[in-house]
């Protein structure tokens, strides 16, 4: 994906504390749109009800998520 390991959990809590999801995948998983190396890239992230980080992944280019209807 092109994020170093020194970044990652830097971008994830990034991801969370500052930026809205844009869908959803599976039932739990939040998933945020970031810029990586100059490509929009969609990251999930499930955060447990006890508000502990369950995992975050990046989602392949050809994979299909539920993607939140822009309000407006």
């Amino acid at each position: 994906m092109g994020v170093s390991p020194d970044h990652v959990i830097d971008l994830i809590f990034d991801l969370i504390e500052n930026h809205v999801p844009v869908g959803q995948s599976g039932k739990d998983g939040a998933v945020y749109e970031t810029e990586v190396n100059g490509e929009v890239r969609p990251i999930c992230v499930v955060v447990g009800s006890n508000g502990y980080i369950v995992t975050a992944y990046p989602i392949g280019r050809k994979a299909k998520f539920k993607r939140y209807r822009e309000r407006g």
